[in-house]
């Protein structure tokens, strides 16, 4: 016998069983990330690794460019200058990365956080990576964009090797500590931490610039 179309239908509660596939403990993230790629990845992943290569580029060309604007005015490039523009490049870096992959932008950093437990080792070897592409790449752009050779753009020892590695080995320990102390008070610190990383950059420029042009940046 047919159901008249008039006839209202009646559901039983009992009835209705909604399955999830999702389980406690999957990562959402996880998708494809381009239509042409048939395997899946972690996008958030790929979106920290781009994050730290993109802020490597603008701090290496920032300072690749400082450098490369003084040779082709016939000048040298001043401690303040130089401290300047490193400080200003970090400051940008940290505030617009910084919410998506840390801005480590140096793999001493990335290494550092991983020793103390403030960061995955799984994903050391990709912001590694990810630094070094960003760097390399960017002293290729400053080099044709401004047309000057790169070893102008390198930093020397001024007073002697072993001064460079002491001071180096000092200055980037400093920056170490620092970077460390605002990762464990963030909730204090709050939106000065890139002003705050940015000075101790700048300042760490300004006191080994007598020995050389200081790479801790």
């Amino acid at each position: 016998m047919r159901r008249r179309l008039s006839e209202p239908i009646q559901i039983r509660p009992q009835e209705i069983r909604l399955e999830c596939s999702i389980k406690e403990g999957d990562i959402l993230t996880k998708n494809t990330a381009f239509w042409c790629c048939p395997y899946t990845m972690d996008v958030d992943l790929l979106r920290k690794v781009l994050a730290e290569a993109l802020g490597t580029f603008i701090l290496m060309y920032s300072t690749c460019a400082i450098i490369a604007v003084t040779q082709l005015m016939g000048g040298e490039v001043g401690h303040l200058e130089y401290a300047a523009t490193a400080a200003l490049s970090i400051v940008l870096v940290v505030f617009s990365i910084g919410a998506i992959s840390g801005a480590h932008v140096n793999p001493s950093v990335t290494i550092a956080f991983a020793t103390f437990g403030q960061f995955p080792w799984s994903k050391v070897p990709l912001y590694v990576l990810a630094q070094i592409v960003g760097s390399v790449l960017a002293t290729y752009v400053g080099k044709s964009v401004y047309g000057i050779k790169s070893e102008l753009m390198t930093t020397r020892p001024l007073q002697g090797s072993t001064g460079a590695f002491w001071v180096e080995l000092f200055a980037t320990l400093i920056i170490m500590f620092l970077a460390s102390s605002l990762a464990y008070q963030a909730k204090y610190v709050g939106h000065l931490s890139g002003f705050v990383v940015g000075t101790a950059i700048g300042l760490a420029v300004l006191i080994t610039g007598h020995v050389q042009i200081s790479t801790t940046s």
